[in-house]
């Protein structure tokens, strides 16, 4: 004799389905079905599963933040606005910069669309966001990584068209004046 079972749960009530038969071949017919009911509480195996896998994933969590928090370097306070030394950097990088746009300017005689257009690829050193070139006037703006905002960051590199060549100079717009660096003390 071959008896299927097959069981589910509803409230508190578990039913049974039980199918009996002779053999596999009576499964086809002459095979009878009953119903029974008890009373209990269902199991609840998958709760369990659940709260397993939270509380495995919950510890996993906080054992990788407490890993990482061993290897993650100090965090600086963000700073107000740049120092004089990274406005130095930034200016030097920029007169490199000033030369490029001084060399396209005496082949073409206009200044340059961008910097890439004037062959100036260089990567920008730490200090420095970016720089930008002013197609009508050829001026340079030179913007300094940090919090603050960027016109208290931003220093500009203004040509002035000679004989023989260009002279440049440099404009502290509104950094503040102890972030000034000597190369650049004027402001606008």
């Amino acid at each position: 004799m071959l008896v299927i079972g097959a069981s589910y749960h509803r409230a508190q009530a578990k039913k049974s389905i039980v199918i009996a038969a002779n053999d596999r071949d009576d499964l086809q017919g002459g095979w009878s079905m009953s119903e029974e009911s008890s009373t209990g509480s269902p199991r609840r195996k998958w709760l369990r599963w659940i709260v397993i896998f939270c509380a495995i994933s919950s510890a996993s969590k906080i054992g990788s933040k407490l890993l990482n928090a061993a290897f993650e370097p100090e965090v600086k306070p963000p700073s107000v606005s740049a120092s004089p030394s990274d406005a130095t950097i930034g200016i030097a990088f920029g007169r490199v910069a000033a030369k490029t746009v001084e060399s396209y300017f005496a082949k073409h005689k206009e200044f340059p669309s961008s910097l890439t257009a004037a062959q100036f690829d260089a990567p920008l050193p730490d200090p420095v966001e970016s720089i930008r070139v002013n197609p009508e006037t050829g001026a340079l703006k030179i913007v300094l990584m940090g919090w603050a905002p960027s016109p208290t960051r931003t220093f500009f590199l203004n040509p002035t068209i000679e004989a023989t060549g260009m002279t440049w100079e440099c404009r502290a717009g509104e950094v503040p004046v102890q972030n000034r660096p000597p190369e650049c003390p004027d402001a606008w």
